[in-house]
């Protein structure tokens, strides 16, 4: 049963909010050659749209460049060089495949970085063991200065000067 509003209402069936559109081809002549020339090329390989392999360059070029180089878009609004890019596709259609292409220089950036950074903490871990037993053999010392009734002044002053 219809409310009576329903009922003496006189209104025109409801237009779809959806419009069906055709889609305009990618824009790929505006990309600069060098990488418009690589997502050509990928395309062809791996026989996928243009539109996914761009997206996965553009975002990879992207995190490259983030880090060094700031957008202004506003008087007062600026930022990293930064795009969030989401590719929605069915499975098999070679996201990962073109993901692992685009992102493979900055994999292996990522791969020297962590090699670098194991080297640096470790030799962390080394100077934290080292600071803490210091610390740990000052304190002991005031422990045992204090039983005695002897002045801890100096030990006081040497445990600020290591956690300084």
């Amino acid at each position: 049963m219809k409310p009576p509003f329903i009922e003496k209402a006189n209104w025109n069936p409801p237009s779809p909010i959806i419009e069906k559109m055709s889609p305009e081809k990618y824009p790929i002549s505006s990309l600069p050659i060098e990488i418009r020339d690589v997502v050509e090329e990928v395309t062809k390989f791996l026989k996928t749209p243009v539109e996914m392999v761009a997206s996965s360059f553009l975002c990879a070029l992207s995190l490259a460049a983030q880090g060094q180089v700031d957008v202004q878009r506003a008087n007062q609004l600026e930022g990293p060089v930064s795009l969030d890019i989401l590719i929605v596709a069915d499975s098999g259609e070679r996201k990962t495949a073109i993901d692992n292409l685009a992102f493979k220089s900055v994999r292996a950036f990522e791969g020297r970085q962590q090699a670098l950074l194991k080297v640096a903490n470790k030799k962390y871990a080394a100077d934290l063991k080292a600071w803490d037993a210091r610390i740990s053999g000052v304190i002991e010392k005031i422990k045992q200065q204090s039983k005695s009734s002897g002045s801890v002044s100096d030990l006081e002053k040497r445990l600020c000067d290591i956690e300084a």
